[in-house]
């Protein structure tokens, strides 16, 4: 097995084992760029010396750092009590509880509780919300009215933290975390923020935007 070219000039510590033999290390090794070595145990011994403050990435280190505010964005759903449609004129007024859900795209792998601290909310979180309907159309259309429901948004990015490998008692080593991190990638955390309505009726097949003259609330 052989690390690939991607992770060239690191070194992931698994686990410091007892080989046959003798104490050996684990490890992932790379010490020239492109150039991959055989992932086993080496004798601490022999080789602890050599592999000693080569790179490696940290063990349970990967973390979400740095939020940025992309956008806001509104889902529109087309089921009830999101979406309803009716004839006017006509009254429509109507509540209804609801549960809303915080997102997250991706994680990439960094723990939710980290993701959570770099975005300040609970990704995952459910939101009770009331939709409400109190409309009165005005003329005589075929309407259709939603409730859209609106999000802020928010990217994250994500690192592993990278170290050097440093010996820890006989024959053993693990990865000392240096103060430095290799970034993994982007994702986006959506937080639940509001309500909208659209109201829209039928011209002959298309959905036109309702104005004052079609409805009041």
């Amino acid at each position: 097995m052989q690390v690939s070219r991607k992770a060239a000039r690191t070194a992931v510590i698994a686990t410091a084992v007892t080989a046959l033999g003798g104490i050996g290390l684990t490890a992932a090794v790379h010490d020239q760029p492109g150039e991959a070595k055989d992932v086993g145990t080496v004798s601490a011994a022999k080789s602890l010396g050599k592999k000693k403050g080569i790179p490696c990435v940290v063990p349970g280190g990967r973390t979400a750092k740095y939020r940025h505010f992309e956008r806001t964005e509104y889902v529109w759903k087309n089921e009830w009590p999101w979406r309803t449609s009716a004839w006017g004129p006509k009254s429509i007024d109507f509540k209804k509880g609801h549960k809303v859900s915080n997102t997250v795209t991706a994680t990439l792998g960094a723990p939710i509780k980290s993701i959570n601290a770099t975005v300040g909310f609970q990704v995952t979180e459910e939101v009770s919300t009331d939709i409400s309907h109190k409309w009165r159309l005005k003329k005589k259309r075929h309407y259709t009215l939603r409730m859209g429901q609106g999000f802020k948004v928010y990217k994250f990015n994500v690192y592993d933290a990278l170290g050097n490998i440093q010996a820890g008692g006989p024959g053993g080593g693990y990865c000392v975390f240096n103060g430095k991190y290799s970034y993994v990638g982007s994702a986006y955390a959506k937080k639940f923020w509001t309500l909208d309505d659209k109201c829209t009726w039928n011209k002959k097949g298309k959905q036109v935007l309702c104005t004052a003259a079609d409805l009041a609330y």
